[in-house]
């Protein structure tokens, strides 16, 4: 079955500090089908048009973040929210920009690895001297899979 495309009118924010004084808007009209993604519709600008607007994608299945961006004054992830037929795309804002929609995530991104989601026993009790190392790695493993399954679940309701 063909689906009918429909044409897209996108204002992507442009801006390279290394070259330009102030950020401007490119207008492009690309054309797009139901259910593609506002990825889609900024590799056909960059591809079909010849623009070199840059963006980050990575995982493209809403786990990473890296593709994040405003969308009409809305965040949204470039990757799994649909494309409309009239988007203004922005950088996140409060991030320094590198050039047009990539922004500088090391400050976030270092803050995230400093985070310990887990708790810590402030008196930890050692049981390894009365449980033989096999029986140990059998334990660990047992206590892995649960955690592995708690991690799915969460991997599941990921937002």
């Amino acid at each position: 079955m063909i689906t009918p495309t429909q044409k897209c009118n996108v204002k992507i924010f442009r801006f390279n500090p290394l070259i330009d004084k102030t950020p401007s808007y490119g207008t492009y009209e690309v054309e797009f089908e139901k259910g593609d993604r506002i990825l889609d519709v900024l590799l056909r600008v960059r591809e079909d048009l010849g623009q070199d607007v840059a963006f980050r994608w990575s995982c493209k299945n809403r786990i990473c973040g890296s593709c994040s961006v405003l969308v009409n004054g809305k965040p949204k992830l470039l990757c799994w929210d649909e494309a409309q037929s009239e988007m203004i795309i922005d950088p996140l804002p409060n991030f320094p920009i590198i050039k047009d929609l990539v922004i500088d995530r090391s400050d976030y991104d270092a803050r995230i690895q400093k985070l310990k989601p887990y708790l810590e026993p402030k008196n930890p009790i050692s049981i390894i001297g009365e449980i033989s190392p096999e029986t140990l790695f059998i334990l660990n493993q047992k206590i892995l899979k649960k955690q592995l399954s708690f991690k799915n679940v969460l991997n599941v309701f990921h937002v």
